[in-house]
C-alpha cells in the first residue's frame, strides 16, 4: 500500500535547503517564492512492514488544475520516499536528505514571461545528477563518489593535454596548427 502524508521533519528539511543563501542554484525558486507542499510517500508490504520506493529518492511534481481545484495551493508537491528520509545512506548520510531535496528542487525551471506572469517548467539534469547539487551539498550518495573518481581524472587527463597542446581550445581551434 503507498500513502502520502505530511511530516513536520521533512517540512524543517526542505525550508532548511530552501532557505540556505549559500546555495545559490535555489536564489530563482526563492526570488520567485515558489510554493512547495513536502510529503512524505510511504510504501508497505502486507505486513505493514517500510519498504523503500523505487526511483529517485525525492522529486518535484507539478501542481495540476485538478489540485487546485480541490483546494492544493502550490506550485508543487515535494515527494520523498519515507524508507530514504528515515533510512538515509551515503558517503555521508547527514548529507543525503539535503542532497535528495536539493536534487528534487533542481528540477524547477521558473522563467518570467513578458506579460510578468510565471511559467513553470521541468529542468533535466546537466549529466546525470544537477552538478548545482554536486557542488553545494556534496558528495550525498555513493554512486556520486564514483562519478567524482571519474570525473577527477577526466579534468587531469584534460589539464595535461591542454598543457601539452593535445587538446583543443575552448573556442574549438586545435591548439597544434593554429597560426
Amino acid at each position: 500500500m503507498t500513502e502520502y502524508v505530511e511530516d513536520v521533519g521533512l517540512n524543517e528539511a526542505v525550508a532548511e535547503v530552501m532557505n540556505n543563501q549559500q546555495m545559490h542554484s535555489l536564489s530563482d525558486l526563492r526570488k520567485h517564492k515558489v510554493k512547495l507542499i513536502p510529503l512524505l510517500k510511504v510504501k508497505t508490504n502486507k505486513e505493514g512492514e517500510h519498504q523503500p520506493c523505487t526511483g529517485k529518492p525525492a522529486s518535484c511534481k507539478k501542481v495540476s488544475d485538478l489540485h487546485r481545484a480541490a483546494g492544493i495551493d502550490a506550485h508543487y508537491l515535494l515527494v520523498m520516499d519515507y524508507y530514504a528520509f528515515n533510512h538515509p545512506k551515503g558517503v555521508d548520510p547527514s548529507k543525503a536528505i539535503a542532497g535528495y531535496i536539493h536534487d528534487a528542487l533542481m528540477s524547477i525551471e521558473v522563467t518570467e514571461t513578458d506579460e510578468g506572469s510565471l511559467k513553470f517548467s521541468k529542468r533535466d539534469p546537466d549529466i546525470v545528477e544537477y552538478s548545482e547539487t554536486i557542488s553545494e551539498v556534496g558528495l550525498y550518495h555513493e554512486g556520486l563518489k564514483d562519478f567524482s573518481d571519474v570525473l577527477t581524472v577526466a579534468v587531469r587527463n584534460s589539464a595535461a593535454k591542454l598543457a601539452t597542446g593535445d587538446l583543443d581550445d575552448a573556442e574549438g581551434t586545435p591548439a597544434r596548427g593554429r597560426k
